[in-house]
């Protein structure tokens, strides 16, 4: 390679490498954003799971719901969330005793999860329950009146968890 086109591209790479140099300044320059993101509206505790993490006792979670916490559409009930969720926790805290069971039907609305809540949530005796409700009114369309429909079972239930001990 000639002097010439050696040069060219030297200065080529220099003005590049200015123009990212400038660039990362610009970037490092600019405030930073401040503005809560949803996550940072979850402020609530689970103080029975982390006491029973806490003294090394096994934990109970509940995932309730319908066909997304069964496993529909998963290629198998090992990828159901629930399942991912006991092997993250595993890995994350692999000294913890943590069952998460999987309490899904698919195709239910929140009336006929609310039948079963005893049988399938309490008598279990959860630390944590996850319960994913309203799926099905929204897929099928359903005529729901403001929140009140998909609202209304929730304070009795969270009640329930609550006096059983466990986190809703």
């Amino acid at each position: 390679m000639s002097s010439t086109p050696r040069r060219t591209v030297l200065a080529g790479l220099a003005a590049l490498l200015l123009v990212v140099l400038l660039s990362l300044e610009a970037v490092a320059a600019a405030p930073l954003c401040t503005a809560p993101t949803p996550v940072d509206r979850l402020r609530g505790s689970l103080p029975r799971l982390a006491a029973k993490l806490a003294s090394g006792e096994p934990a109970t979670i509940v995932a309730f719901g319908s066909s997304s916490t069964e496993g529909i559409g998963a290629s198998t009930k090992a990828l159901a969330y629930p399942s991912r969720l006991e092997a993250d926790l595993a890995i994350a805290l692999p000294r913890a005793r943590i069952r998460v069971l999987n309490k899904g039907v698919g195709g239910e609305r929140e009336a006929e999860m609310i039948r079963r809540f005893e049988r399938d949530v309490i008598a279990e005796h959860p630390d944590l329950v996850i319960w994913q409700v309203g799926a099905n009114a929204v897929i099928d369309d359903d005529a729901l009146q403001p929140d009140e429909r998909l609202t209304s079972p929730r304070p009795r239930t969270s009640s329930r968890c609550r006096s059983s001990g466990a986190s809703p």
